[in-house]
Protein backbone atom coordinates (compact mmCIF):
# COMPACT_ATOMS: atom_id res chain seq x y z
CA UNK A 1 0.00 0.00 0.00
CA UNK A 2 0.87 3.96 -0.45
CA UNK A 3 1.54 4.36 3.92
CA UNK A 4 2.00 8.39 3.41
CA UNK A 5 2.11 10.83 0.69
CA UNK A 6 3.34 14.15 0.79
CA UNK A 7 2.56 16.55 -1.51
CA UNK A 8 3.38 20.34 -2.38
CA UNK A 9 1.98 22.92 -4.72
CA UNK A 10 0.05 20.95 -6.70
CA UNK A 11 -2.87 22.53 -7.88
CA UNK A 12 -5.09 23.39 -4.90
CA UNK A 13 -2.56 21.96 -2.90
CA UNK A 14 -0.06 23.75 -1.04
CA UNK A 15 1.02 21.05 1.36
CA UNK A 16 -0.10 18.06 2.21
CA UNK A 17 0.62 15.17 4.58
CA UNK A 18 -1.33 12.31 4.89
CA UNK A 19 -1.17 8.67 5.83
CA UNK A 20 -3.50 6.10 4.04
CA UNK A 21 -5.44 3.07 5.03
CA UNK A 22 -6.90 0.23 2.86
CA UNK A 23 -9.89 2.32 1.92
CA UNK A 24 -10.02 5.82 1.77
CA UNK A 25 -12.88 8.07 0.97
CA UNK A 26 -13.07 11.58 0.21
CA UNK A 27 -15.95 13.88 1.38
CA UNK A 28 -16.09 17.49 0.47
CA UNK A 29 -18.12 20.72 -0.97
CA UNK A 30 -17.43 21.16 -5.13
CA UNK A 31 -14.30 22.82 -5.56
CA UNK A 32 -12.65 21.36 -2.28
CA UNK A 33 -9.95 19.49 -4.15
CA UNK A 34 -10.78 15.91 -4.60
CA UNK A 35 -10.38 15.80 -7.65
CA UNK A 36 -7.16 17.46 -7.98
CA UNK A 37 -5.78 15.17 -5.12
CA UNK A 38 -6.57 12.21 -7.59
CA UNK A 39 -5.19 14.11 -10.60
CA UNK A 40 -1.87 13.66 -8.74
CA UNK A 41 -2.06 10.25 -8.99
CA UNK A 42 -3.18 10.19 -12.66
CA UNK A 43 0.02 12.51 -13.57
CA UNK A 44 2.02 9.99 -12.37
CA UNK A 45 0.43 6.72 -13.83
CA UNK A 46 0.70 8.77 -16.97
CA UNK A 47 3.98 9.66 -16.27
CA UNK A 48 5.15 6.05 -15.69
CA UNK A 49 3.50 5.24 -19.14
CA UNK A 50 6.33 7.71 -20.51
CA UNK A 51 3.10 10.45 -20.94
CA UNK A 52 4.28 12.94 -18.09
CA UNK A 53 4.44 15.94 -20.86
CA UNK A 54 1.94 14.59 -23.44
CA UNK A 55 -0.27 14.89 -19.83
CA UNK A 56 1.26 18.60 -18.46
CA UNK A 57 0.63 20.16 -21.64
CA UNK A 58 -2.25 18.69 -23.36
CA UNK A 59 -4.74 17.80 -20.79
CA UNK A 60 -3.66 19.82 -17.55
CA UNK A 61 -3.26 23.16 -19.78
CA UNK A 62 0.64 23.29 -18.76
CA UNK A 63 3.05 24.22 -16.11
CA UNK A 64 1.86 27.07 -14.68
CA UNK A 65 -2.24 25.77 -14.10
CA UNK A 66 -0.13 22.49 -12.36
CA UNK A 67 1.19 24.37 -9.58
CA UNK A 68 0.03 25.91 -6.64
CA UNK A 69 -1.45 29.59 -7.45
CA UNK A 70 -0.30 31.39 -4.52
CA UNK A 71 3.17 29.63 -5.15
CA UNK A 72 6.35 32.03 -5.20
CA UNK A 73 8.01 31.97 -8.05
CA UNK A 74 10.82 29.77 -7.04
CA UNK A 75 8.93 27.04 -5.46
CA UNK A 76 8.33 23.75 -6.93
CA UNK A 77 5.77 20.43 -7.53
CA UNK A 78 7.46 18.15 -5.04
CA UNK A 79 5.68 14.30 -4.10
CA UNK A 80 7.24 11.69 -1.15
CA UNK A 81 5.07 8.80 -1.64
CA UNK A 82 6.23 6.21 0.80
CA UNK A 83 5.39 2.59 0.42
CA UNK A 84 4.92 -0.74 1.97
CA UNK A 85 7.15 -3.55 1.16
CA UNK A 86 6.13 -5.95 -1.66
CA UNK A 87 6.44 -10.01 -0.47
CA UNK A 88 7.18 -11.04 -3.84
CA UNK A 89 9.64 -8.67 -5.01
CA UNK A 90 11.19 -7.00 -2.13
CA UNK A 91 13.01 -8.16 1.55
CA UNK A 92 12.91 -4.36 2.88
CA UNK A 93 10.38 -1.54 3.42
CA UNK A 94 9.61 0.81 2.95
CA UNK A 95 10.15 1.95 -0.42
CA UNK A 96 10.17 5.72 -0.67
CA UNK A 97 9.71 7.66 -3.91
CA UNK A 98 10.62 11.19 -4.73
CA UNK A 99 10.13 13.97 -7.24
CA UNK A 100 10.58 17.73 -7.80
CA UNK A 101 9.15 19.69 -11.00
CA UNK A 102 10.64 23.11 -11.28
CA UNK A 103 9.38 25.96 -13.56
CA UNK A 104 11.43 26.16 -17.11
CA UNK A 105 10.62 29.27 -19.31
CA UNK A 106 6.89 30.84 -19.45
CA UNK A 107 5.04 27.88 -18.92
CA UNK A 108 7.83 24.41 -19.60
CA UNK A 109 8.81 22.52 -16.53
CA UNK A 110 11.50 20.67 -15.86
CA UNK A 111 12.24 17.03 -13.54
CA UNK A 112 14.60 19.02 -11.01
CA UNK A 113 14.88 15.18 -8.76
CA UNK A 114 13.58 12.34 -8.91
CA UNK A 115 14.78 9.85 -6.20
CA UNK A 116 13.81 6.19 -5.42
CA UNK A 117 15.50 5.03 -1.53
CA UNK A 118 14.77 2.78 1.02
CA UNK A 119 15.29 2.97 4.78
CA UNK A 120 19.27 3.60 5.54
CA UNK A 121 21.30 -0.05 6.38
CA UNK A 122 23.04 -0.25 9.67
CA UNK A 123 25.12 -3.42 8.60
CA UNK A 124 26.29 -1.39 5.82
CA UNK A 125 27.19 1.65 7.80
CA UNK A 126 24.55 3.63 5.51
CA UNK A 127 23.76 6.88 7.18
CA UNK A 128 21.33 8.01 5.04
CA UNK A 129 18.41 5.80 3.12
CA UNK A 130 20.08 4.13 0.39
CA UNK A 131 19.46 5.16 -3.01
CA UNK A 132 18.49 3.29 -6.17
CA UNK A 133 18.06 6.11 -8.30
CA UNK A 134 19.20 9.61 -8.77
CA UNK A 135 17.82 12.33 -11.01
CA UNK A 136 19.17 15.58 -10.97
CA UNK A 137 18.05 17.98 -13.86
CA UNK A 138 17.93 15.56 -16.28
CA UNK A 139 21.17 13.50 -15.22
CA UNK A 140 20.74 10.17 -13.33
CA UNK A 141 23.65 10.47 -10.58
CA UNK A 142 22.73 7.10 -9.20
CA UNK A 143 21.92 3.85 -10.15
CA UNK A 144 22.18 0.89 -8.47
CA UNK A 145 20.75 -2.48 -8.05
CA UNK A 146 20.83 -3.84 -4.83
CA UNK A 147 21.64 -3.25 -1.15
CA UNK A 148 24.99 -4.92 -1.18
CA UNK A 149 26.29 -2.87 -4.39
CA UNK A 150 28.72 -0.34 -2.67
CA UNK A 151 30.41 1.00 -5.90
CA UNK A 152 29.66 3.65 -7.42
CA UNK A 153 26.78 3.25 -10.01
CA UNK A 154 28.18 2.11 -13.88
CA UNK A 155 29.01 4.90 -16.09
CA UNK A 156 28.08 3.02 -19.06
CA UNK A 157 24.82 1.83 -17.36
CA UNK A 158 24.06 5.79 -16.59
CA UNK A 159 25.23 6.79 -20.29
CA UNK A 160 21.99 5.10 -21.38
CA UNK A 161 19.59 8.01 -19.54
CA UNK A 162 20.56 11.14 -20.19
CA UNK A 163 18.09 14.34 -21.29
CA UNK A 164 15.30 12.64 -18.35
CA UNK A 165 14.09 15.90 -17.67
CA UNK A 166 10.74 15.93 -19.41
CA UNK A 167 9.96 12.01 -18.52
CA UNK A 168 10.11 9.85 -15.73
CA UNK A 169 13.09 7.89 -14.91
CA UNK A 170 11.19 4.95 -13.99
CA UNK A 171 9.32 5.06 -17.28
CA UNK A 172 12.76 4.53 -18.99
CA UNK A 173 14.93 2.24 -16.83
CA UNK A 174 12.57 -1.05 -17.19
CA UNK A 175 14.56 -3.93 -16.10
CA UNK A 176 13.01 -5.84 -13.31
CA UNK A 177 16.46 -8.01 -13.10
CA UNK A 178 18.72 -5.30 -13.27
CA UNK A 179 16.97 -2.62 -10.84
CA UNK A 180 13.93 -4.81 -8.85
CA UNK A 181 13.41 -1.59 -6.78
CA UNK A 182 13.02 0.32 -9.41
CA UNK A 183 10.74 -1.55 -11.43
CA UNK A 184 8.41 -2.21 -8.55
CA UNK A 185 8.02 1.54 -8.19
CA UNK A 186 7.48 1.57 -12.11
CA UNK A 187 4.94 -1.33 -11.88
CA UNK A 188 2.87 0.55 -9.13
CA UNK A 189 2.68 3.72 -10.70
CA UNK A 190 1.55 2.61 -14.23
CA UNK A 191 -1.69 1.04 -12.35
CA UNK A 192 -2.53 4.13 -11.32
CA UNK A 193 -5.54 5.08 -13.16
CA UNK A 194 -8.62 7.14 -11.83
CA UNK A 195 -12.10 5.53 -12.45
CA UNK A 196 -14.36 8.32 -13.27
CA UNK A 197 -17.38 6.15 -14.68
CA UNK A 198 -18.36 5.19 -18.00
CA UNK A 199 -19.59 8.86 -19.80
CA UNK A 200 -21.35 9.01 -23.20
CA UNK A 201 -18.33 8.26 -25.56
CA UNK A 202 -17.25 5.14 -22.99
CA UNK A 203 -21.34 4.36 -23.00
CA UNK A 204 -21.41 3.82 -26.47
CA UNK A 205 -18.17 1.70 -26.70
CA UNK A 206 -19.92 -0.44 -24.12
CA UNK A 207 -23.09 -0.61 -26.06
CA UNK A 208 -21.21 -1.74 -29.10
CA UNK A 209 -19.48 -4.88 -30.41
CA UNK A 210 -15.96 -4.77 -29.02
CA UNK A 211 -12.79 -7.05 -30.22
CA UNK A 212 -11.72 -9.92 -27.75
CA UNK A 213 -8.92 -9.03 -26.10
CA UNK A 214 -8.04 -10.61 -23.31
CA UNK A 215 -4.70 -9.52 -20.70
CA UNK A 216 -3.61 -11.26 -17.90
CA UNK A 217 -4.46 -10.28 -15.44
CA UNK A 218 -7.49 -8.87 -16.19
CA UNK A 219 -7.71 -5.40 -15.36
CA UNK A 220 -10.28 -2.93 -16.64
CA UNK A 221 -10.14 -0.09 -18.77
CA UNK A 222 -11.40 3.35 -17.57
CA UNK A 223 -13.17 3.76 -21.31
CA UNK A 224 -14.67 0.24 -20.68
CA UNK A 225 -13.02 -0.62 -23.99
CA UNK A 226 -12.51 -4.31 -22.65
CA UNK A 227 -15.43 -4.64 -20.35
CA UNK A 228 -16.89 -7.05 -23.20
CA UNK A 229 -13.37 -9.50 -23.25
CA UNK A 230 -13.51 -9.24 -19.60
CA UNK A 231 -17.17 -10.74 -19.66
CA UNK A 232 -16.52 -13.79 -22.28
CA UNK A 233 -14.00 -15.00 -19.74
CA UNK A 234 -15.56 -14.59 -16.54
CA UNK A 235 -18.47 -16.53 -18.80
CA UNK A 236 -16.40 -18.86 -20.08
CA UNK A 237 -13.06 -20.04 -17.91
CA UNK A 238 -13.84 -22.24 -15.05
CA UNK A 239 -11.36 -20.85 -12.80
CA UNK A 240 -13.13 -17.80 -13.06
CA UNK A 241 -16.49 -19.57 -11.57
CA UNK A 242 -16.79 -18.05 -8.13
CA UNK A 243 -16.49 -14.49 -9.44
CA UNK A 244 -19.18 -14.79 -12.59
CA UNK A 245 -21.52 -16.61 -10.08
CA UNK A 246 -20.73 -13.89 -7.53
CA UNK A 247 -21.18 -10.98 -10.38
CA UNK A 248 -24.70 -12.60 -11.32
CA UNK A 249 -25.59 -12.31 -7.78
CA UNK A 250 -24.93 -8.98 -7.45
CA UNK A 251 -26.29 -7.83 -10.82
CA UNK A 252 -30.00 -9.75 -9.90
CA UNK A 253 -29.82 -8.15 -6.96
CA UNK A 254 -30.62 -4.76 -8.56
CA UNK A 255 -31.95 -5.98 -11.96
CA UNK A 256 -35.09 -8.06 -10.96
CA UNK A 257 -35.52 -9.23 -14.09
CA UNK A 258 -31.42 -9.72 -15.11
CA UNK A 259 -30.71 -14.06 -15.59
CA UNK A 260 -27.37 -14.19 -16.97
CA UNK A 261 -25.10 -12.44 -19.45
CA UNK A 262 -25.10 -13.12 -22.96
CA UNK A 263 -22.26 -12.63 -25.15
CA UNK A 264 -22.74 -13.52 -29.04
CA UNK A 265 -19.67 -13.72 -30.94
CA UNK A 266 -20.18 -11.06 -34.25
CA UNK A 267 -17.80 -10.99 -37.02
CA UNK A 268 -14.07 -10.17 -37.05
CA UNK A 269 -13.19 -11.81 -33.19
CA UNK A 270 -15.96 -9.37 -31.58
CA UNK A 271 -18.51 -10.02 -29.34
CA UNK A 272 -21.33 -7.91 -27.98
CA UNK A 273 -23.24 -7.26 -24.90
CA UNK A 274 -26.54 -8.18 -23.84
CA UNK A 275 -28.54 -10.34 -20.95
CA UNK A 276 -31.42 -12.91 -20.70
CA UNK A 277 -34.30 -11.83 -19.02
CA UNK A 278 -36.52 -13.68 -16.63
CA UNK A 279 -39.49 -11.95 -18.55
CA UNK A 280 -38.68 -12.51 -22.11
CA UNK A 281 -37.74 -15.44 -24.81
CA UNK A 282 -35.17 -13.01 -26.78
CA UNK A 283 -31.88 -11.61 -25.04
CA UNK A 284 -31.96 -8.19 -23.89
CA UNK A 285 -28.76 -6.10 -26.35
CA UNK A 286 -26.57 -3.20 -24.13
CA UNK A 287 -28.39 -1.04 -26.45
CA UNK A 288 -31.71 -0.75 -23.93
CA UNK A 289 -29.32 -1.08 -20.84
CA UNK A 290 -29.85 2.02 -18.73
CA UNK A 291 -26.12 4.29 -18.73
CA UNK A 292 -27.01 3.72 -14.13
CA UNK A 293 -27.14 -0.02 -15.32
CA UNK A 294 -23.94 0.10 -17.42
CA UNK A 295 -21.81 2.49 -15.37
CA UNK A 296 -22.73 0.01 -11.84
CA UNK A 297 -21.66 -2.77 -13.98
CA UNK A 298 -18.58 -1.68 -15.04
CA UNK A 299 -17.99 -0.77 -11.79
CA UNK A 300 -18.94 -4.41 -9.82
CA UNK A 301 -16.69 -5.85 -12.25
CA UNK A 302 -13.63 -3.73 -11.04
CA UNK A 303 -13.82 -4.33 -7.91
CA UNK A 304 -14.71 -8.51 -8.58
CA UNK A 305 -11.39 -8.59 -10.53
CA UNK A 306 -9.33 -11.32 -8.84
CA UNK A 307 -6.04 -9.50 -9.32
CA UNK A 308 -6.87 -5.64 -8.67
CA UNK A 309 -4.34 -3.12 -9.17
CA UNK A 310 -2.89 -2.47 -6.00
CA UNK A 311 -4.58 1.07 -5.88
CA UNK A 312 -7.82 1.45 -6.70
CA UNK A 313 -8.88 5.07 -7.96
CA UNK A 314 -12.59 5.90 -8.37
CA UNK A 315 -14.25 9.56 -8.50
CA UNK A 316 -17.76 9.94 -7.75
CA UNK A 317 -18.80 5.85 -8.67
CA UNK A 318 -23.03 6.84 -7.17
CA UNK A 319 -23.58 8.99 -10.84
CA UNK A 320 -26.67 7.27 -11.97
CA UNK A 321 -26.73 5.15 -9.14
CA UNK A 322 -30.33 4.64 -7.29
CA UNK A 323 -29.86 4.17 -3.92
CA UNK A 324 -30.13 0.77 -3.41
CA UNK A 325 -27.31 0.15 -5.96
CA UNK A 326 -25.17 2.72 -3.97
CA UNK A 327 -25.88 0.23 -1.13
CA UNK A 328 -24.92 -2.74 -2.77
CA UNK A 329 -21.91 -1.09 -4.49
CA UNK A 330 -20.75 0.02 -0.84
CA UNK A 331 -20.65 -3.84 0.34
CA UNK A 332 -18.38 -4.31 -2.41
CA UNK A 333 -15.96 -1.89 -2.00
CA UNK A 334 -15.45 -2.75 1.29
CA UNK A 335 -14.91 -6.26 0.18
CA UNK A 336 -12.42 -4.95 -2.63
CA UNK A 337 -10.84 -3.15 0.34
CA UNK A 338 -9.44 -6.26 1.69
CA UNK A 339 -7.35 -7.42 -1.02
CA UNK A 340 -6.45 -4.04 -2.69
CA UNK A 341 -5.83 -0.03 -1.69
CA UNK A 342 -8.78 1.99 -2.56
CA UNK A 343 -9.34 5.72 -2.62
CA UNK A 344 -12.98 6.83 -3.65
CA UNK A 345 -14.34 10.69 -4.08
CA UNK A 346 -17.84 10.82 -3.66
CA UNK A 347 -21.06 13.26 -2.60
CA UNK A 348 -23.43 10.34 -2.45
CA UNK A 349 -24.56 9.93 2.12
CA UNK A 350 -26.19 6.47 1.07
CA UNK A 351 -22.43 5.90 0.42
CA UNK A 352 -21.07 7.53 3.83
CA UNK A 353 -23.37 5.80 6.00
CA UNK A 354 -22.56 2.46 4.18
CA UNK A 355 -19.17 3.02 5.14
CA UNK A 356 -17.48 3.14 8.80
CA UNK A 357 -16.53 6.66 9.43
CA UNK A 358 -12.64 5.49 10.11
CA UNK A 359 -12.63 5.40 6.11
CA UNK A 360 -13.41 8.61 5.63
CA UNK A 361 -11.21 12.22 5.01
CA UNK A 362 -12.50 15.22 4.72
CA UNK A 363 -11.29 17.83 1.74
CA UNK A 364 -11.99 20.96 2.46
CA UNK A 365 -9.98 24.69 1.72
CA UNK A 366 -8.49 26.91 3.65
CA UNK A 367 -7.35 30.43 2.99
CA UNK A 368 -7.86 28.74 -0.89
CA UNK A 369 -5.87 25.76 -0.21
CA UNK A 370 -6.80 22.07 0.03
CA UNK A 371 -6.39 20.55 2.95
CA UNK A 372 -7.65 16.82 3.92
CA UNK A 373 -8.04 15.47 7.21
CA UNK A 374 -9.46 12.39 8.86
CA UNK A 375 -12.86 13.16 11.69
CA UNK A 376 -12.25 13.50 15.00
CA UNK A 377 -13.63 10.26 16.34
CA UNK A 378 -14.05 10.69 19.57
CA UNK A 379 -16.67 14.15 18.44
CA UNK A 380 -18.38 11.99 16.05
CA UNK A 381 -18.87 8.81 18.02
CA UNK A 382 -21.67 11.23 20.42
CA UNK A 383 -23.19 12.59 16.92
CA UNK A 384 -23.03 8.88 16.26
CA UNK A 385 -25.56 7.40 18.74
CA UNK A 386 -28.63 9.64 17.48
CA UNK A 387 -27.64 10.52 13.88
CA UNK A 388 -26.30 8.60 10.35
CA UNK A 389 -23.06 9.63 9.07
CA UNK A 390 -24.61 10.87 6.06
CA UNK A 391 -26.74 13.24 8.01
CA UNK A 392 -24.16 14.68 9.89
CA UNK A 393 -22.21 15.35 6.47
CA UNK A 394 -24.85 16.90 4.67
CA UNK A 395 -26.63 18.55 7.82
CA UNK A 396 -23.75 20.00 10.40
CA UNK A 397 -20.65 20.83 10.02
CA UNK A 398 -19.05 18.18 12.71
CA UNK A 399 -17.50 16.31 9.97
CA UNK A 400 -15.17 19.60 9.45
CA UNK A 401 -12.35 20.79 11.61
Amino acid sequence: MIERIKLKNFRSIQGLDLELKSLNVLIGRNGSGKSNFLSFFHLLGEGARGRLNRTIVNELRGFEFLRFLNADTWENISWDVTFSSDPVSSRYEPLFYEGELSPRGVAGYNIQSEIISRPPYPDKHHLGPYKYLEVRDGTVTKLKARPNEDSESREDEVAKFEGLDQELAVAEIRNPTRYPSIDEVYRRLREWTVFRGFGERELSQVRGPQTLNVVNPLQLDPDGSNLVSILYELTNQPQYEEIYNRLNEIIQAVFEDFSKFDLPLVAGAQASLSFRSRNFKKSIPALFMSDGQLRFLGLIVLLLLPSPPKLLLIDEPEIGMHPKMITIFAEVLKSAAQRTQIIVSTHSPQLIDALSPDDLLVVDRENGATVINRPDQERLARWLERYSTGYLWTNTTLLER
